[in-house]
C-alpha cells in the first residue's frame, strides 16, 4: 500500500473522489470492502489495456461468494447494449470495471451528489465517449453478504436496482417504465421483487 488515510469525509463518493485524486496509475477502478480481486485479475486488465490502445473502459464477469469465501455462482455479464443497460439490466458490475485515467478526467470524474448510483452515473458518461468493452476474463470475486440468508435470491444486488441512472440521474427504471427520483424507495422495492422473481426462476 503506497498511500493510506483515515479522516472525515462527506460520504463514500467523496472518499472515492479523494482517492482517485491521489492515485498514481493510468488504469483506475475501485473495490468495496466486501469485494475481492481474483489473483490474476489486475495483471489481466493491465495486459488487456496494453494490447488494446483503442479501448478505454472495460468490465468483466464476477462470481458471488459467501461470507466464508465459498463459491456460490457465477455472475455472467453480456456485451454492452445501451438500451438494455438503461431500460432493464445493469450489466456493468462496479467491482470488475476498470478504465483509463484520461477517460475519467475527460468526463469530470465521480459526482459527489450521487451516494449510491455514482457508478451508474459514471458509466453513463463514459458510454457517451467510448464503447464499454466486456471481457470474459477481467473478473473478480464479488462477496454477496445477503446470499447466505434464507429466502434471498443469490445475485440480486439492491445497489444495482438504484443504479439505473441516465444523464443526471433524475429518472430511475421500474419494470420498463421511468419514474421520477422522488419515488426511489418504492421503485427500488418493486424492481427488487421483479429481479428476485427472475433470478429464482432462472
Amino acid at each position: 500500500i503506497d498511500y493510506w488515510v483515515s479522516e472525515p469525509d462527506e460520504g463514500q463518493t467523496h472518499a472515492l473522489i479523494k482517492g482517485f485524486e491521489v492515485a498514481a496509475g493510468n488504469v483506475l477502478g475501485w473495490l468495496c470492502s466486501d469485494d475481492l480481486l481474483e489473483p490474476t485479475a489486475a495483471r489481466e486488465v493491465l495486459d488487456y489495456f496494453a494490447g488494446q490502445p483503442d479501448v478505454s473502459f472495460v468490465y468483466g464477469d464476477a462470481c458471488w461468494i459467501g461470507r466464508d469465501g465459498r463459491f456460490l455462482r457465477w455472475k455472467k455479464e453480456i456485451p454492452f447494449n445501451r438500451f438494455i443497460w438503461v431500460y432493464d439490466y445493469n450489466c456493468i458490475p462496479q467491482p470488475s470495471a476498470c478504465w483509463r485515467r484520461d477517460l475519467y478526467r475527460a468526463v469530470g470524474g465521480l459526482r459527489k451528489e450521487f451516494d449510491l448510483a455514482m457508478d451508474a452515473d459514471l458509466w453513463a458518461r463514459f458510454a457517451r465517449r467510448t464503447e464499454p468493452r466486456h471481457v470474459r476474463r477481467a473478473g473478480l470475486d464479488h462477496v454477496a453478504e445477503a446470499a447466505d440468508e434464507p429466502g434471498v435470491a443469490v445475485g440480486v444486488d439492491p445497489h444495482e436496482v438504484l443504479g439505473r441512472v441516465e444523464a443526471v440521474g433524475r429518472e430511475h427504471l421500474l419494470a420498463g417504465h421511468l419514474v421520477e427520483a422522488g419515488h426511489q424507495a418504492a421503485a427500488a422495492q418493486l424492481q427488487l421483487a421483479h429481479l428476485a422473481g427472475r433470478h429464482l426462476l432462472a
